[in-house]
């Protein structure tokens, strides 16, 4: 917008017309009554807003109630209820008593008590109905000028906003029943009106104005009388209210009454006595009559004995400057508003002022129209942009008529531009053609490639399933043999580590598919976290005493034992995590790190397990930490050693990633590499699913009939045998069939219960077949006409790694589908599951559910003696020779978290009925708690090279308890051995002659045998 700056009053001439002319016609419309209505929905507004006010504690109310109407049985109430309870109230000493009850008329009984009452009562105050349909006072109280009036004034709208005080009909001039005890009550407290000059009244601390016609939001209101514009206190039910019966029975305490403003009346809604106020929202917020003249009596006597506000106005003229300067202010605003756009939100603050101020004003005790002035503002500022927006539009014009005469060269330069434009976008169009069939050619053959590859994968999964289920089955099956040596059982156990390993890596490439694909599928499963730790050092131990390295396992106590979530990424994530530490460190070693963090949610513990790989290999160099994780990638160190793929770790991070967890690393070239990873699993309660399939196996059925009749389709024989050699011992009756039409053959002439189907077979796949049998069930339920026909179970067996094929075999009609290489414990639980049966269990042999080698569990034995006492030892070593199970359990129970491999151990061995290996690790192990426990290798190594007739006197003085001995033998050793006499020494300083006994037994003579087995020391000296 172009502003006008010329001198003088010209440049608001413009505002000053639009401000005038608005404010104008706004005082004109107000003053037709046009917005009357609106400006007492806000004086509502107001009331309701207003802070609600304390009780005036002055006023008492009794009500007239549905239940009192409902007890007296009567209404109007009979005289004598009415004198009974005024001679109640009389006697309790009010100030003053308003009876807004109308007496005109005799109830019987007991109008004489009644009129007693209104004799002898000289502060009780009837009422009659002044104007309109007049209704006379009780003659009693008329006589002694102890009347008032309860006539209310209502708006047009039915609301009463106005208290009138009095008025003057025929010569007489009556108060209303609120302004005369209010009056009465100030009189007693030497309190009188004092009429001023310009007809207000001054009463105490308040000066009270007579209302106009005109004043606030009225238009032509009727003014008759003396009224004021009342200040409720606020909603319905604000004052002191007792029932009527409460009076008449004596319930109510003298000290409520004593002194006080006391008003009878109507409060019963059946009655209809009641008026809308600014409080009223509905019928249960509007106010009876009653309590009307109460908020007139406590407007004038909080106000005459308090100070507190009475609503008052301004004057015409000032309500038409207050709206002229809104209007004003806004014309402005809208004048300066397409010059500032941020105008907008004080335009909008410039319109809710008034409203505000209003209010304020309000809580002040004036009454200032907020509405018509916000109406006029919002006007103006409507006048004052539509101008603005006029003289731009005139401005744009002007410029358009400009712009035209020169638009016919502009056109022309254009037309020449476009053109040019033309042309190279058809050269560009020629050119994405061209390279749109050159993408096409690529996609096609990056599809074929997918595809290549895809099938390439799907063959070679099977291909190598195949030969792993029958090397891990045949494994499982060998361990199950009871007459197999023990080297040979722990033979059978790396071939089945081993295949387990090799399995693994194979799921690495399929994984990596898959995430490629977008398919990886999480399979969560509740596992004992600690025994896969343990399998995963056992599985690397080998490899890292090949290299001269350290595999050290420091798992916090906090760390949950048996946990939920997925088992085989987990072990996945650590087998790639830890072999590609140890595959990069030369000296030193790997160090895992497991901690925890536990948050607890409504259905069971949430954990937040926290792996730290750390290692001291060569180290990752700054700038390829960030390609560390993608693909087919690898470091400098990976490309030197001419090791692994550069798959591992991708896999790591999309597998963590899926979980929910996050994968960091730090590395320094020269020091080593930590990988961090946090995963988030559900913690479980021990001796759960795998922990009990772990530590028992099934040896027969819990058959009560005939045995369940099993089919085995594949057309590999070893695959074959070997589900019928895991099957057969059990109990299950077996058949085998070499492909598909053979299996639906033996089906129809055999029917057996179950069938585990193989996917790939020739001439007829498993999928095929079972899509045949399912048919012919459903033929034999039509022919017999049978609603429960006989269905068998038919489970399938694949090595395809791809969803599809599963999918494939799920809708041919099988009832689920499992991947070779299978379990047994996985044969047996889903055997169990479909055909419902049971199988007789036992415990598995210590060997197929070892948990801790020999040498690790005699190193954690060793470390536990420096935590338990000995007594512990001694009385686990006595319960174990007398085969006491049960005080053996209760003894495992002492041990702390982190040696819980040995209870499991332990606990092994008890199922096994081999206490007499417990008494041997115990033995084997007896060093005492002294320091030199730390290094007993060198202590031997030294005892070793000693003449055997001295060790053997260092037995038997040890074994005597002759320390005196002891020491002089110690003594005679070469000052080369100070360092192993001293230790020797501190042994016997501490009693500990077991430790010496013990430390002595392994020494070996020159001829490198055991003293025991050289004849020198017998088992009776020995356990003497």
């Amino acid at each position: 917008m172009k502003l006008d700056f010329r001198p003088g009053w010209w440049r608001w001439h413009i505002p000053l017309t639009i401000a005038i002319s608005v404010a104008g016609l706004t005082i004109a419309l107000s003053g037709m009554g046009m917005f009357q209505l609106l400006e007492w929905a806000t004086l509502d507004r107001f009331f309701r807003l207003r802070p609600i006010e304390p009780p005036d504690s002055r006023i008492v109310i009794v009500g007239v109630e549905e239940e009192d109407i409902t007890q007296l049985g009567q209404w109007p109430i009979s005289d004598a209820m009415l004198a009974r309870a005024l001679k109640n109230l009389r006697d309790r000493h009010p100030r003053v008593i308003g009876l807004d009850i109308y007496r005109d008329l005799i109830v019987e009984p007991g109008h004489t008590e009644l009129v007693e009452i209104f004799e002898s009562t000289p502060n009780l105050i009837g009422v009659e109905k002044f104007s309109g349909d007049a209704v006379a006072p009780p003659p009693t109280l008329k006589k002694r000028d102890r009347v008032a009036m309860n006539d209310i004034v209502l708006d047009a709208d039915g609301k009463v906003r106005r208290g009138l005080i009095s008025s003057h009909r025929d010569g007489e001039t009556k108060l209303s029943l609120g302004a005369k005890l209010a009056l009465m009550y100030l009189e007693s407290e030497g309190i009188t009106p004092a009429p001023t000059g310009d007809g207000a009244i001054e009463l105490g601390k308040a000066r009270f104005t007579r209302f106009e016609s005109n004043d606030g939001g009225y238009v032509g209101a009727d003014a008759g009388g003396y009224q004021l514009l009342l200040n409720f206190r606020g909603p319905p039910g604000h004052f002191e209210t007792i029932a009527l019966s409460d009076l008449l029975h004596d319930r109510v305490p003298a000290e409520l009454i004593r002194d006080r403003i006391v008003l009878i009346g109507v409060t019963a809604r059946s009655l209809n006595d009641f008026f809308y106020n600014p409080y009223t929202i509905n019928d249960a917020t509007t106010p009876a009559g009653v309590e009307i003249h109460a908020h007139l009596a406590s407007a004038i006597v909080s106000a005459a004995l308090d100070g507190r506000a009475a609503i008052d106005t301004f004057s015409d003229p000032v309500e038409g400057l207050w709206i002229f300067l809104w209007c004003g202010s806004s014309t402005m605003l809208g004048l300066l508003l397409p010059q500032r756009k941020k105008v907008a939100i004080g335009l909008v603050v410039a319109i809710a002022s008034p409203m505000a101020m209003a209010y304020l004003a309000f809580l002040g005790g004036w009454w200032l129209p907020g509405l018509t002035p916000a109406i006029g503002a919002l006007c103006a500022a409507i006048v004052g942009i539509g101008y603005t927006l006029w003289n731009d539009l005139r401005h744009s014009h002007q410029q358009l008529v400009t712009y035209a005469q020169t638009l016919e060269d502009k056109v022309r330069s254009r037309t020449i531009t476009l053109e040019r434009q033309t042309r190279e976008l058809a050269r560009k169009t020629t050119q994405l053609k061209k390279q749109a069939k050159e993408l096409a050619v690529a996609r096609d053959t990056a599809e074929a490639a997918n595809r290549s590859k895809s099938a390439f994968l799907a063959h070679m999964s099977h291909e190598l399933r195949t030969p792993l289920n029958a090397i891990l089955g045949f494994s499982q099956l060998m361990a199950r043999s009871t007459t197999l040596p023990p080297e040979h059982q722990e033979s059978v156990r790396i071939v089945n580590r081993s295949g387990e390993h090799l399995l693994s890596l194979i799921e690495n490439v399929l994984d990596f598919s898959k995430i490629e694909a977008g398919k990886i599928e999480l399979q969560p499963c509740d596992f004992n976290l600690y025994r896969l730790l343990d399998d995963l050092e056992e599985m690397f131990s080998l490899h890292v005493r090949d290299k001269g390295l350290t595999l050290t396992f420091k798992i916090a106590p906090e760390v949950p034992e048996y946990i939920r979530v997925d088992k085989v990424k987990l072990r996945q994530i650590l087998i790639n995590t830890i072999g590609n530490g140890i595959k990069f460190v030369q000296a030193g070693g790997v160090t895992v790190e497991v901690s925890t963090t536990r948050t607890t949610r409504a259905n069971g513990d949430r954990a937040t397990v926290c792996f730290a790989i750390v290692d001291t290999g060569l180290g990752i160099a700054p700038e390829e930490l960030d390609r560390l994780f993608e693909p087919f990638i690898q470091t400098e160190t990976g490309r030197n050693a001419g090791q692994g793929t550069g798959l591992g770790l991708a896999i790591v991070r999309q597998s963590i990633e899926r979980m929910e967890g996050r994968i960091t690393v730090e590395s320094q070239v020269g020091v080593g590499t930590r990988f961090y990873f946090e995963i988030p699993v559900d913690v479980i309660e021990a001796n759960t699913g795998e922990d009990r399939r772990d530590r028992r196996q099934a040896i027969a059925l819990e058959v009560h009939g005939l045995p369940p009749r099993v089919l085995v389709a594949d057309d590999r024989r070893d695959n074959r045998l070997m589900l019928v050699e895991m099957l057969r011992p059990i109990g299950f009756e077996v058949r085998e069939a070499q492909q598909g039409v053979e299996a639906v053959e033996i089906w129809e002439s055999w029917q057996p219960d179950f069938i585990w189907m193989d996917a790939r077979m020739p001439e007829m796949d498993g999928g095929e077949a079972t899509r045949i049998i399912r048919g012919k069930e459903c033929a034999r339920k039509l022919v017999n006409n049978s609603s429960k026909p006989r269905k068998t179970a038919i489970v399938a067996l694949s090595a395809d790694a791809q969803i599809e094929a599963d999918e494939r075999m799920l809708a041919a009609g099988c009832n689920a589908v499992t991947h070779k290489p299978i379990r047994e414990d996985v044969v047996l639980e889903m055997m169990a599951q479909y055909l419902g049966i049971r199988y007789q269990t036992a415990i598995r042999s210590p060997i197929q559910t070892d948990e801790i080698g020999q040498p690790n569990l005699d190193k954690s034995l060793i470390e536990l003696r420096g935590i338990l006492p000995p007594q512990w030892f001694a009385q686990l070593t006595h319960a174990a020779i007398a085969i006491d199970n049960d005080r053996i359990l209760q003894l495992l129970q002492q041990i702390p978290p982190e040696f819980a491999p040995i209870a499991r151990q332990m606990e092994q061995w008890i199922g096994t009925f081999r206490c007499d290996r417990i008494v041997e690790s115990l033995e084997s192990t007896q060093i005492g708690k002294f320091p030199a426990v730390r290094f007993q290798g060198n202590i031997r190594s030294r005892l070793q090279v000693m003449p055997s007739e001295w060790v053997t006197g260092i037995y038997w003085a040890a074994a005597t308890g002759d320390d005196d001995r002891l020491r002089s033998l110690i003594k005679t050793m070469p000052v080369a051995d100070a360092e192993t006499a001293k230790l020797l020494l501190g042994l016997v300083a501490e009693f500990q002659f077991e430790a010496v006994m013990a430390l002595t037994e392994f020494a070996r003579n020159s001829g490198g045998e055991p003293m025991e087995k050289q004849g020198i020391i017998s088992s009776s000296v020995k356990y003497s």
